[in-house]
């Protein structure tokens, strides 16, 4: 089986370049292990390397944030190096269009030449900003751990809120108000609720620091910002969360999430329990703590279309690696301009999406007795005769409509012998005049 090797780059191996190794153990180095050809990954790849004579058959980034990023794929696109950029989480409004550091509008267009969006909506969003033909939608091998994630039935503890925040959760001090007076509402909902239903609601907080200190008193609670959300996951019975990328992952947890945002800025990816003002909170919570089927359904579709997660991200990212690394062999043997496929990756439902899991129309109403009370053979037999009683009726209506009066007379008296009774009275007055 090919391997990986790190050490000795070898000039029949395919030599991949990471921009950033603090990603590399979480994204390529089990991808390139499912590779059916050997690779070398050299880690921290540096624009002065390339101008040095660094040769690789394949640039990754995960951001096109910085100088340096941008620097390091025009680099590699000169050299006939393809790039690809790896999406790390989801895209939000603020982060878009508000954010102050920005030196040009974030992914307008991307500078990689094909980028792997975590779903379809993204893909579809970077599409409409000029991106058309880079985007591929692989999911996130970082995120695979969960689809095995299986919830423990925990309806006899009590109920576990873990609030969250995005590592940047605002980009000025308007935007820090608004997130810190949703997150105080949010309190005193938790506070009202457990007062009104004699329960008590365990909080754990994963939020920004600053955030942390202005909301909590010293001692009294646990930030764990820096703690591993997959350990918090298996505590929760629900989120609430500012807009992040978190959402996707309590979301494939199969976690209610509500996501609370003040600012009440569109949302790239929804979410089925939306707070932008105090009087969502009450109600929200109550969802939460019991959530609709209803809910839980519209969930899974949003999480659905925003991440690719029917089957691992893991082998979907090899495959496309692979694809861009035969076409620039392809390319470079024929002596050819580098080019890539508009769209490597197909979709192995088409543009169909599949039905929910939890659509279940027993659960979505319970109350209705054809679903509640659900026996295909009662419900064929019954079926049966109600296409027999169809056809009598219709049967009757074109003899109406073809005899008339006389028909729909005789008709009634047939079903009605009080009526007949009537006729045979009314013809024997009629005969004695």
């Amino acid at each position: 089986m090919p391997g990986l090797n790190t050490v000795n780059l070898k000039p029949e191996k395919y030599r991949i370049g990471i921009a950033d190794s603090r990603n590399s153990h979480i994204y390529f180095r089990s991808v390139c292990e499912q590779l059916d050809v050997e690779v070398v990954l050299v880690d921290d790849v540096t624009t002065e390397q390339l101008e040095s004579g660094l040769e690789l058959d394949l640039c990754i980034v995960n951001g096109e944030y910085w100088p340096e990023q941008i620097f390091l794929l025009s680099a590699a696109k000169s050299r006939r190096i393809p790039t690809l950029h790896i999406m790390d989480g989801m895209l939000e409004w603020r982060n878009t269009w508000d954010h102050p550091q920005l030196i040009s509008p974030f992914l307008q267009p991307v500078m990689a030449d094909k980028v792997a969006c975590l779903g379809k909506s993204q893909a579809r969003i970077l599409e409409s900003w000029g991106n058309y033909g880079k985007c591929e939608v692989v999911g996130s091998p970082r995120l695979d751990a969960l689809l095995e994630y299986q919830r423990e039935d925990k309806s006899d503890h009590e109920f576990t809120l873990l609030v969250t925040s995005a590592r940047t959760p605002w980009f000025n001090g308007i935007q820090k108000s608004r997130v810190v007076q949703g997150i105080i509402d949010l309190q005193k909902g938790i506070a009202e609720l457990d007062k009104n239903k004699g329960t008590h609601t365990r909080v754990i907080w994963r939020v920004h620091d600053d955030l942390f200190s202005e909301l909590v008193q010293p001692g009294t609670a646990v930030n764990h910002a820096g703690g591993k959300l997959a350990d918090l996951l298996r505590q929760a019975d629900a989120i609430v969360t500012t807009p992040s990328t978190i959402m996707l992952e309590g979301m494939l947890s199969r976690i209610p999430v509500a996501v609370i945002d003040y600012s009440n800025s569109p949302q790239y990816v929804q979410s089925a329990w939306s707070i932008t003002a105090s009087e969502h909170i009450y109600p929200a919570l109550l969802e939460l703590q019991k959530p609709p089927q209803s809910r839980l359904v519209l969930q899974d579709y949003f999480l659905h279309d925003a991440l690719e997660c029917y089957s691992p991200a893991g082998p979907r990212l090899a495959t496309l690696i692979q694809e861009l690394l035969k076409a620039r062999s392809e390319c470079l043997r024929n002596q050819q301009p580098l080019a890539f496929p508009c769209s490597i990756m197909e979709e192995s439902m088409g543009s169909h999406h599949l039905p929910e899991t939890r659509f279940d129309l027993a659960k979505l109403y319970p109350d209705h007795p054809v679903y509640s009370d659900y026996d295909k053979a009662s419900l064929q037999a019954e079926l049966l005769h109600y296409q027999s009683r169809l056809k009598q009726l219709s049967d009757e209506i074109n003899l109406l409509k073809s005899d008339g009066p006389r028909t729909l007379l005789n008709c009634l008296s047939t079903r009605f012998p009080i009526i007949s009774r009537l006729r045979k009275i009314f013809r024997r007055l009629k005969g004695k005049e």
